[in-house]
């Protein structure tokens, strides 16, 4: 499994599927190959989120793994693993929905994702961090969005507050104590720090670890030029922008003209 992790977020998703494949016909019934299957998908579509040729794939693998999840939940409403898979998964379609304007659904699949996770806070379980995850995340966006995108705060109104510090701290202490997440942590704490905070030296701790371990990774290039930049390491920003135009010519997976716009705006 963790080989095949590493395929995926190196976006060599031909190798990735394959071994997602494999754990699938181990395991028909577990939703576990279905919701690496979709994350797979989701790496496809997260360095250009316009693109929707993926979505459906995307979608499908989601529902299967609510579908195994529920089968779990519904023989044990305790299992964590059930509840983890069922919050990680609406929340995911909650993510895509938001970002197609299908507000209400994505609505809809957030509360669905919050449930599951409010029940697992009566359970003890050796996956605490990785429920952190999805709160850590709650917590920071639902004080984040209602000032940022202002069409939505009816919506929110509906939603418990949230406290952005305690979501950063806690997506600190899962980008270093879980499995499954670690990963998803620290993109996300390169992007707030980057994007929302305006503290691109902290997000380079995060983007230059994530870039040294997976290069072959657009999304992860393109924010180690950009916060490069921002945070005046030029020779790092040039040598990485370069890295990106030679990926772009040989049409590496995920290396295409948006790659190739933001690298060549970058060294110019």
């Amino acid at each position: 499994l963790i080989e095949a992790i590493d395929s995926m977020y190196n976006f060599n998703f031909e190798a990735a599927e394959q071994q997602f494949n494999w754990l699938k016909q181990q395991y028909p019934n577990h939703p576990l190959p279905y919701f690496m299957l979709a994350l797979n998908e989701w790496y496809k579509i997260l360095p250009n989120e316009y693109v929707e040729k993926y979505d459906d794939t995307f979608l499908g693998y989601l529902d299967q793994t609510i579908e195994y999840a529920d089968e779990l939940y519904d023989d044990n409403d305790q299992n964590p693993e059930a509840t983890f898979f069922l919050s990680a998964s609406y929340g995911f379609k909650a993510r895509l929905n938001a970002e197609r304007a299908n507000y209400l659904t994505a609505s809809w699949n957030s509360k669905k994702a919050l449930s599951y996770l409010n029940e697992t806070k009566e359970i003890n379980t050796n996956l605490d961090a990785e429920f952190m995850f999805g709160t850590a995340l709650y917590d920071y966006y639902r004080e984040w969005i209602p000032d940022h995108k202002p069409m939505l705060k009816p919506i929110l109104a509906l939603f418990p507050k949230g406290n952005k510090e305690q979501g950063i701290a806690d997506l600190k202490k899962v980008s270093t104590q879980s499995f499954y997440t670690r990963t998803e942590a620290m993109r996300y704490l390169e992007k707030i720090y980057y994007s929302y905070e305006n503290k691109p030296n902290e997000a380079w701790h995060y983007i230059e670890y994530l870039h040294n371990l997976y290069p072959n990774n657009t999304y992860f290039a393109r924010y180690n030029v950009k916060i490069a930049y921002k945070s005046h390491r030029k020779i790092q920003c040039e040598k990485v922008s370069k890295e990106i135009l030679v990926k772009v010519e040989q049409q590496k997976d995920g290396y295409e003209n948006e790659s190739g716009r933001i690298a060549s705006f970058m060294l110019g």
